[in-house]
C-alpha cells in the first residue's frame, strides 16, 4: 500500500492584562475585584499525505487541507462582597459575582467567515454558619465557541462496509436471532426493504466536514450547593483527628453540544425510532437501482450541534486525617458521586436516559488510605464502579419481553445479560523520599487482576463490548495487573 506522511500545525498567540485590588472597606471586611481583557489567536494548518489529498486510493478515504483562524477577544470582571461577619448564625457570609462577554471571529482558509458572542455571568453566595459548618452555592453560565477543527475540517469521505452500519440487511433471521429489535424489522420493511436483503457489494461513502457557517456555540448552565462539616475532633481517638466532609448537589444543562454522530449510529437511530419524520433519517441515501439498489450509498456524519444535555447528582468528599505520634499518621479520602440524572437529547423530542446503563453508573468511589512516616509512605486504594444495566433498553426494544426465542440457539428461548454488577479494582504502593528531593515510588495496579465484566452481545440494546463479550465504559481497566516503578526528583 505505501507510505505517507500528513503535518499538522498549531499556532496560539495571546496577551491578557489583569488588574485586582481591593476597592474599599466593608465593616465585615474589604471588597476585592478584578478586571481583565484577553485577546487570543489560534491557527491550524493541517495537511494530509500525498495520496490522501490527491484522492487517487481506491475505497480509502481522501481530504483536504483543513486551515484556518479563530481571534478570541473577552473582557471580564469578578468581585467579592463580604456582608457579614461575627453576629448571630453568621461567622462569615461572602457574595460573589462575575461577568465575562466572549467574541470569537472564525476565517476559514478560502476566506469564509463567521462570528460567535455571548456574555456569561457567575454569581455565588459562601455562608460560615460557624467554625465547622459552611454552606456554599453557585449559579452560572458558559460558552464555548466551535473549535478549529470542528470548524475547519476539509471534506472529507471516508468508506465503511454495508454490515457495519446498516441495521436493515437480513432482517427477518436477525430478528429470530434477536439481533435487531421488532420496531427496527418493521421500519425497514416500510422504507421498501425486504426481509431477506443481503446488502450491497460495495461500501457506503461517509462523507464528513467542519461546520463553519452551521455549527452554533456550546452554552451551558451550572447550579450547584454544598454543605462543608468541619466539626473539632482533635480529642478524640488517640488525639490529632482532623475530618472535613464536602456534600456537594450540581446541576448541569448543555445545550447545542457539538458532536459527531457516527454512521451506524444514524442510520440505527433512524430505523429504531419511533418519531415518524426521525431527523436522522434524512442524513443518509439509498441506492435507487442497479445491483446494490437498496444498499447504503452515503451517510453524511458532519458535526453538528445536539440539542442538549442534563446531568445532576450528588458528590461526596471525605478527608480523615490522623496523628499517630511515634508511629507516624494516617491520611484516609473518600471521592463517590451519585449520578441522579443524564440525559441526551439529539433532537427536540429524542431524548434517551444513560443514567444508571452501561458506561454511565448511577453510583462511583474512590477510596484511599495513607500511613506516613519518616520518609516512608504505603498507599492503598480502593476504585469502585457501581453496577449498570441496558435491561430497560432490552426490554423496550422487544416488545416488553426480556427474553427472545431464536431457532439458532440450543432450546430456542434464551435471555440476554446486559447487567453487569459493581467491579472493584485495588492498587498498593511503596514510596520513599530521599534527601526531600527525591521521591521513588514501587506499586501495582488492578492488585487483583480484575477484568472488565462481560454481557451478551448478538442482541438489540446491548451496550458496546471490547472483543466479543467486556462491557465497554471508560472506567473500566482492560490491562489487568501491572507493576510500575517511578522516580521523581527536583533541582
Amino acid at each position: 500500500m505505501g507510505r505517507e506522511t500528513g503535518r499538522t500545525l498549531f499556532k496560539q498567540t495571546s496577551a491578557e492584562a489583569l488588574l485586582t485590588g481591593k476597592l474599599f472597606n466593608l465593616p465585615a471586611g474589604s471588597v476585592g475585584a478584578a478586571f481583565g481583557a484577553n485577546i487570543r489567536r489560534d491557527e491550524i494548518n493541517d495537511t494530509p499525505g500525498e495520496a490522501t489529498l490527491a484522492g487517487n486510493v481506491s475505497n480509502f478515504t481522501t481530504s483536504g487541507i483543513t486551515a484556518g483562524r479563530t481571534v478570541s477577544k473577552e473582557i471580564f470582571g469578578e468581585v467579592e462582597v463580604p456582608l457579614l461577619e461575627g453576629v448571630p448564625m453568621i461567622e462569615r457570609l461572602t457574595l460573589s459575582g462575575a461577568a465575562r462577554y466572549t467574541h470569537v471571529e472564525a476565517t476559514r482558509r478560502d476566506g469564509v467567515q463567521d462570528k460567535f458572542s455571548d456574555t456569561t455571568w457567575k454569581v455565588g453566595a459562601d455562608w460560615a454558619v460557624t467554625d465547622w459548618l459552611r454552606f456554599r452555592g453557585t449559579w452560572g453560565t458558559s460558552f464555548r465557541a466551535p473549535a478549529l477543527f470542528e470548524l475547519f475540517l476539509q471534506d472529507q469521505t471516508g468508506f465503511l462496509g454495508q454490515q457495519a452500519i446498516d441495521p436493515c440487511i437480513q432482517t427477518a433471521a436477525r430478528l429470530a436471532a434477536g439481533a435487531i429489535s421488532q420496531r427496527i424489522f418493521d421500519n425497514c420493511a416500510a422504507d421498501g426493504i425486504g426481509s431477506n436483503f443481503a446488502g450491497g457489494f460495495g461500501p457506503a461513502v461517509i462523507a464528513s466536514g467542519g461546520g463553519i457557517g452551521r455549527l452554533k456555540p456550546e452554552t451551558s448552565t451550572a447550579k450547584t450547593v454544598s454543605v462543608i462539616l468541619t466539626p473539632d475532633l482533635s480529642g478524640a481517638l488517640w488525639g490529632g483527628l482532623k475530618t472535613r466532609l464536602a456534600v456537594d448537589y450540581f446541576d448541569i444543562e448543555v445545550k447545542d453540544e457539538i458532536n459527531l454522530l457516527g454512521a451506524g449510529n444514524i442510520l440505527r437511530g433512524c430505523y429504531d425510532s419511533e418519531v415518524a419524520d426521525e431527523p436522522l433519517c434524512g442524513l443518509f441515501t439509498r441506492t435507487a437501482a442497479g445491483p446494490d439498489a437498496q444498499s447504503v450509498a452515503t451517510v453524511t456524519d458532519r458535526y453538528v450541534n445536539i440539542s442538549r444535555q442534563r446531568n445532576r447528582g450528588v458528590d461526596l468528599s471525605l478527608a480523615v486525617d490522623q496523628d499517630l505520634g511515634n508511629l507516624g499518621s494516617l491520611a484516609f479520602r473518600a471521592q463517590m458521586t451519585w449520578q441522579v440524572k443524564d440525559k441526551v437529547s439529539l433532537f427536540p423530542g429524542t431524548e434517551v436516559d444513560d443514567n444508571g446503563k452501561i458506561g454511565n453508573p448511577k453510583w462511583v468511589g474512590d477510596f484511599n488510605l495513607g500511613w506516613m512516616k519518616g520518609g516512608w509512605t504505603l498507599f492503598y486504594g480502593l476504585d469502585v464502579t457501581g453496577a449498570a444495566s441496558n435491561a430497560e433498553d432490552l426490554f423496550r426494544a422487544q416488545g416488553g419481553d426480556a427474553c427472545r426465542t431464536s431457532g439458532f440457539r440450543p432450546g430456542g428461548r434464551f435471555c440476554p445479560d446486559v447487567s453487569v454488577p459493581a467491579t472493584f479494582y485495588h492498587s498498593l504502593s511503596l514510596s520513599r523520599d530521599v534527601a526531600e528531593r527525591f521521591r521513588i515510588t514501587l506499586g501495582v495496579a488492578n492488585l487483583f487482576d480484575t477484568p472488565p465484566p462481560r454481557v451478551s452481545t448478538v442482541v438489540t440494546a446491548t451496550p458496546p463490548v471490547i472483543g466479543q463479550a467486556p462491557a465497554f465504559g471508560t472506567q473500566y481497566d482492560y490491562l489487568g495487573r501491572r507493576f510500575f516503578l517511578s522516580v521523581r526528583g527536583s533541582l
